[in-house]
């Protein structure tokens, strides 16, 4: 009986998880609320792979073996990555932001002046010590136009992403399926 019933848990989640996998919700930001400054941490932005830190790579490997391979895409698809590193120099925390017009197509319509975080990421060992907002408000400094509009987007499923995002001052507008084209 109790491995009829564990069956049928996991036959749901699958079923479900299967639907809500291509789903992700389309945040806008709408009220910044971002920490201070804090001169514990580096925040520095990069617009071609070697101007990344070795040991800064090194940590990036780590948790992705395809990383160089991403780098260079997204570098020659005019992405701008933003490193927040700790005091040791090691990364803390990673962002991609891309403008507006920089992208072909995306889930909502875009101006030019808006941008796009997208393919954030924390190693697990700095997870819960709310480092990405540092480098969300050095983005939001940098990239940020009278004009334009700030937007991410998760995963449904994505409770993590989806808390942070809120906590931050975005709010969601829509849930879409994932683009067929990439970003």
């Amino acid at each position: 009986m109790l491995k009829q019933l564990r069956g049928i848990v996991q036959a749901v989640v699958s079923k479900i998880g299967g639907r809500l996998s291509n789903q992700r919700l389309i945040f806008e930001l709408s009220a910044p609320d971002f920490p201070a400054p804090d001169a514990a941490f580096t925040i520095t932005s990069h617009i071609r792979p070697d101007s990344i830190p070795r040991t800064v790579l090194a940590d990036m490997e780590s948790a992705d073996r395809h990383i160089l391979a991403t780098l260079r895409q997204r570098f020659s698809e005019n992405g701008r990555l933003y490193v927040l590193t700790v005091a040791d120099g090691r990364l803390g925390s990673f962002m991609w932001v891309k403008s507006g017009r920089d992208i072909k197509r995306w889930m909502i319509p875009l101006r030019p002046a808006d941008w796009v975080i997208f393919g954030a990421f924390t190693p697990q060992h700095m997870r819960g010590r709310k480092l990405w907002p540092h480098a969300m408000r050095a983005a939001y400094q940098a990239e940020q136009t009278p004009d334009g509009r700030c937007f991410s987007d998760c995963g449904v499923y994505n409770a993590p992403s989806r808390s942070a995002l809120l906590r931050q001052g975005f709010r969601v507008i829509a849930k879409a399926p994932v683009p067929a084209a990439p970003r």
